[in-house]
């Protein structure tokens, strides 16, 4: 990216920031999503920043951006979501024994409730934090926590099946 269009998409930026948080924060209901999502929206119009200073509506095109940056991160909660509650309507409390109350996650998985993968998914489908808050609360990048969270399911899909 040259040096004038780096200005042209800081110019941008600060003119279309605070709407796009907005629009965003309506769409998921919570700042840190919406902050999260409108700063993947930016690093797209970086990454094709041709594509976004050739566009005639550079604000239509970048909220577009930002509508599909908002699917799939409501596809990702979602697929998180059925995941975990997926994953414990398929097991049949009996089977683990030491469950008595088939409400209670941590009841129903005994041991594996007790694992770093078990409470790291709990926390984010449960308590519904965003890829930023549990990378901030675990002191690590956000990309990096995504792939912690990914190698966590995978753990997690795999010791299910067991």
């Amino acid at each position: 990216m040259t040096q004038e269009q780096s200005e042209q998409i800081e110019q941008c930026y600060l003119a279309y920031y605070r709407p796009l948080l907005s629009y965003a924060r309506a769409a998921l209901g919570r700042e840190a999503l919406a902050e999260e999502a409108v700063q993947e929206a930016f690093g797209i119009v970086c990454r094709k920043p041709e594509e976004f200073l050739a566009a005639e509506n550079r604000r239509a095109w970048v909220y577009q951006v930002l509508k599909f940056v908002i699917q799939n991160q409501r596809r990702v909660q979602a697929r998180a979501e059925r995941f975990f509650s997926g994953s414990l309507e398929e097991t049949d409390p009996e089977t683990l024994g030491a469950a008595t109350d088939p409400e209670d996650p941590d009841l129903l998985y005994g041991d594996l409730a007790q694992t770093a993968e078990y409470r790291l998914i709990r926390r984010l489908t449960e308590e519904q934090l965003s890829m930023l808050e549990l990378a901030q609360e675990l002191g690590i990048s956000v990309s990096a926590c995504k792939k912690r969270v990914q190698r966590a399911r995978e753990f997690l899909r795999r010791r299910l099946r067991l």
